[in-house]
């Protein structure tokens, strides 16, 4: 991904939108828009019986994945709470085995994308938003229903710049901090905790 087009992209959101806090809106829209070029299939429906259709007045459908791919890969873009580490894990494995509720496709590997601690730290993520490293922590209570071969693909922050909150309040919004050249994000944060 191009740092230079993403920084640009995302002031554009955040000046368009007035309210913003992470890079998460924007990354989950350019997979959206870049992937379905490749092949992926956008928000595929896992179950055909209507009953696991999106409900008419629902806000989202619990049945469908963010990705999949000509029937071998099923993909989970998971930006979203920690409360939902073990729906993001499953849903590839619904998608993968056989179900008494007939199915729209078949996968065989699932990928799951988080953000790494660092990358939510640096990336103006939610507090709540499940990492990575929580992502792990479940595949061992987890390794009996897991029973499809998966891969947690961790997103780790951007080398230029990071997010940080610009003003707190009922909206909170988020600017981007450009890094100096040769300075570590460690460095930068350091010096930031030093100012204040």
């Amino acid at each position: 991904m191009d740092e230079e087009k993403f920084i640009s992209d995302f002031k554009n959101w955040l000046n368009k939108n007035k309210s913003g806090k992470s890079v998460s809106t924007l990354i989950n829209a350019y997979f959206k828009e870049e992937l379905p070029k490749f092949g992926w299939k956008k928000e595929p429906q896992i179950f055909k019986d209507p009953l696991y259709q999106k409900q008419e007045g629902s806000r989202g459908n619990p049945w469908r994945l963010d990705f999949s791919y000509k029937d071998i890969f099923s993909m989970e873009v998971a930006f979203n709470n920690s409360g939902s580490i073990m729906a993001n894990l499953i849903k590839p494995v619904l998608a993968s085995e056989l179900n008494h509720v007939e199915k729209q496709f078949q996968t065989k590997i699932g990928l799951v994308i988080v953000a790494t601690q660092n990358f939510k730290s640096l990336g103006g993520f939610d507090k709540a938003v499940g990492t990575f490293e929580n992502y792990i922590l479940h595949l061992a209570p987890l390794m009996n229903q897991l029973t499809v071969p998966m891969v947690v693909i961790g997103l780790d922050s951007f080398d230029t710049f990071r997010v940080l909150p610009k003003e707190k309040g009922v909206r909170e919004i988020s600017e981007v901090v450009m890094l100096k050249t040769n300075q570590s994000i460690e460095s930068t944060v350091l010096e930031e905790l030093n100012n204040n």
